[in-house]
């Protein structure tokens, strides 16, 4: 009687545990409370943006950063996948894109000449250094 309650046992345990990892597998990013933006970023991050980086803006207008330590900050294409700019920041400067405008700044100065599409969502990465 005890092997047939201990095989009975290893089996709704496998069951449960099969259960479990079809759920995760076919879990959506509504279902996990995920948006499905914030889900894809999770799973296909921006190449070129370390993983331990913030997220600190995004969006498809202007963004703007200021940087509360000395560190690096990424501009990434979110549309195409790619990083547009990466440079230091100090302290207490901003990074500032418009997208309108097609430029991207460092306390006014102009810092890149890459293509700068304004339908296009972009994200602002900071990491300390």
């Amino acid at each position: 009687m005890k092997r047939k309650l201990y095989i009975a046992s290893i089996l709704a345990g496998a069951i449960a545990i099969g259960c479990a990892s079809t759920k995760n597998k076919n879990a959506t990013p509504s279902s996990t409370g995920m948006s499905s933006s914030e889900s894809m970023a999770h799973q296909f991050p921006v190449e070129g943006v370390p993983p331990y980086a913030n997220e600190e803006k995004s969006g498809n207008g202007p963004l703007e950063y200021k940087a509360t330590e000395d560190g690096r900050v990424f501009l990434a294409d979110t549309t195409d996948n790619v990083v547009l700019f990466s440079g230091k920041l100090a302290k207490d400067q901003t990074f500032a894109l418009d997208p309108e405008a097609r430029r991207a700044t460092i306390d006014g100065k102009y810092v890149f000449t890459r293509e700068i599409y304004p339908s296009h969502s972009h994200k602002l990465y900071f990491t300390a250094e």
